[in-house]
C-alpha cells in the first residue's frame, strides 16, 4: 500500500498466504483488501473489510475504507488516499 507501486504477483500470492494464516492481523487484512480491489476483486475486497467497518470499538475507519472500496467497484476514483486510511486504521 505505502510503497505505491504495483507488486508483482509473487507478493500478492504471499499477501494471500499471510492473511489466511492470520486473518486477524488489521495490517494484512487492509493489505490484501487494497491488493484486490488493485486486481477488480472488489467483491472480495468489501467481504474482507466489512470485518473492520463493523468493529465495536472504532468502526469509523473500516466504514471509510469500505465506502472507498465501493467507489472504486462502481468506477468512480477513491477520495482518500491509501496512506491515510491505512494512518487511520494503526498500520
Amino acid at each position: 500500500v505505502r510503497q505505491h507501486k504495483t507488486p508483482p504477483a509473487n507478493a500478492s500470492a504471499a499477501l494471500a498466504r499471510a492473511f489466511e494464516l492470520e486473518p486477524e492481523v488489521t495490517e494484512l487484512r487492509v493489505s490484501y483488501a487494497w491488493d484486490l480491489a488493485r486486481q477488480g476483486e472488489y467483491d472480495r475486497a468489501i467481504a474482507l473489510v466489512e470485518f473492520l467497518a463493523h468493529d465495536p470499538h472504532d468502526p469509523k475507519p473500516g466504514q471509510r475504507l469500505l465506502k472507498q472500496l465501493q467507489r472504486m467497484k462502481s468506477g468512480l476514483p477513491a477520495t482518500d488516499k491509501a496512506d491515510d486510511i491505512a494512518d487511520d486504521l494503526g498500520v
